[in-house]
């Protein structure tokens, strides 16, 4: 048997051995920041060709020359722009001086006038911008799009031209705030 003062003494001990115990054990938190930026951009894919196919400038029925009509032909090219990108305008450059011209490698040329939409009302003048809103299908919400390009070639302003096949090389800028 333990005396009283043997009891309290081991009381004390217990108690002090579970409040060490306790001082030993415990948790703490603290909070981890976590964070990213989505950044404004717009990319540009590779186009299609826009082919005008063989230009039939005689009419063969009148037995002369064109004196009207139009060679109309499509491109198509591909754009992203991150949700929420604004002021995205496309800028159109060509090879030669302030109209779009194909050539022939020469001297020769054929003026050609590209448009932003179907009906071709709205054209697109070169290397001045054309707002995104010109080109049915665009908004910048982060998905692709695949926008057109309409092109004509007016017949009767072309009738002189010698045989051969003619080129030009447009580039398409994306510009965005």
């Amino acid at each position: 048997m333990f005396t009283k003062k043997q009891v309290g003494l081991i009381a004390v001990a217990v108690a002090s051995m579970a409040a060490a115990g306790l001082a030993f054990a415990g948790t703490d938190t603290v909070d981890l920041t976590v964070q990213a930026s989505v950044d404004k951009a717009c990319v540009v894919g590779t186009p299609t060709t826009m082919n005008f196919g063989s230009l039939a400038l005689l009419n063969a029925s009148a037995g002369k020359v064109v004196t009207t009509g139009n060679a109309d032909a499509t491109g198509k090219f591909y754009t992203a722009c991150t949700n929420g990108s604004t002021g995205v305008t496309y800028t159109f450059v060509g090879g030669e001086s302030a109209l779009f011209k194909m050539n022939d490698g020469g001297s020769n040329k054929i003026t050609y006038t590209l448009f932003s939409d179907s009906s071709r009302s709205t054209g697109i003048t070169r290397a001045t911008a054309a707002a995104s809103s010109a080109f049915s299908g665009f908004a910048a919400d982060g998905a692709d799009h695949e926008l057109s390009v309409y092109g004509r070639v007016d017949l009767a302003s072309n009738v002189a031209k010698p045989v051969g096949s003619y080129a030009d090389t447009v580039t398409i800028t994306v510009t965005y705030d």
